[in-house]
C-alpha cells in the first residue's frame, strides 16, 4: 500500500477528516486523532490497544514498530497486508470516537469494503 491509498482508506471512514500537527498529516474523527501518515518513510501510525501493539511487534517486527507513545503502532505500509491494515485502521478510528460502540454494527463496512477492493484489484492488475 502506498500513502495515497492509505489516505483514501482513512478518509473513507465515517466522519473522518484530514488535518495535520507538527507538519505531519493526521486523520481524525470528532477531532480526535486515530492515525498519522509518515509519507517520507512510507509508514503510518495508528491508535491501537497497547496489548495488541506488543503482540503485533512480537509476531512481525519487520512490519510493526513501537512508538514513544503507549497505544500507538507504527506500520510499514510496504509490508502490511491491505486487509490487516484495514482492520487496524478501523480499530483506531473506533478508539478515536467518543462513543466506543462496535463500529461495524453502527456504520457497516460497505464504503471501506469498496475502497479496499479497489486498491486490492488495482494491485493485482
Amino acid at each position: 500500500m502506498n500513502p495515497d491509498e492509505f489516505r483514501r482508506l482513512a478518509l473513507a471512514l465515517p466522519e473522518a477528516e484530514a488535518k495535520s500537527h507538527q507538519g505531519t498529516p493526521d486523520f481524525r474523527v470528532r477531532n480526535k486523532i486515530f492515525a498519522t501518515l509518515r509519507e517520507d518513510e512510507n509508514r503510518c501510525v495508528v491508535k491501537t490497544p497497547q496489548e495488541e501493539v506488543e503482540e503485533l511487534i512480537k509476531v512481525s517486527p519487520e512490519t510493526f514498530e513501537s512508538t514513544p507513545w503507549k497505544g500507538w503502532l507504527k506500520i510499514n505500509l510496504e509490508r502490511i497486508d491491505d486487509e490487516e491494515l484495514y482492520e487496524l485502521l478501523l480499530g483506531g478510528w473506533a478508539n478515536g470516537r467518543s462513543q466506543a460502540d462496535d463500529c461495524r454494527l453502527r456504520c457497516g463496512d460497505e464504503s471501506m469494503s469498496v475502497a479496499i477492493e479497489t486498491i486490492v484489484l488495482r494491485k493485482r492488475n
